[in-house]
């Protein structure tokens, strides 16, 4: 797959378009989506990430262990349940960040933000 497959919407990561989060709290916008899904590669994704570098945005994770509380870490870390949708990510500082992702890595629940850049 290259990136000239990939049929890139006008608006990317227009948040009219994001979803829900789902009963766990996890959500991805569809653009983020259909690129990881058709970038993705067994480097955990760099393709994917490269390729919404070149299209001029930058991404930031927020991890909830860096991020929540306390008490809300204490709660998922130590609850036997993937649920994570009482923690609210907080965006990275500065104006245009647009959520593409709360999904879970190794590391416990990651919220993904990209901006244009």
């Amino acid at each position: 797959m290259t990136t000239t497959d990939i049929e890139v919407p006008a608006d990317l990561f227009n948040p009219e378009r994001m979803p829900g989060r789902d009963e766990f709290g996890f959500v991805g916008h569809p653009d983020a989506d259909l690129i990881y899904r058709q970038m993705a590669t067994d480097d955990e994704g760099e393709a994917a990430w490269r390729f919404i570098e070149n299209l001029g945005y930058e991404y930031k994770v927020v991890s909830l262990e860096g991020d929540a509380s306390e008490e809300i870490c204490t709660r998922y870390f130590e609850g036997n349940s993937p649920d994570c949708s009482y923690w609210v990510p907080s965006k990275p500082e500065g104006e245009g960040w647009l959520l593409a992702w709360i999904t879970d890595t190794e590391d416990g629940p990651a919220a993904v933000y990209v901006k244009k850049v």
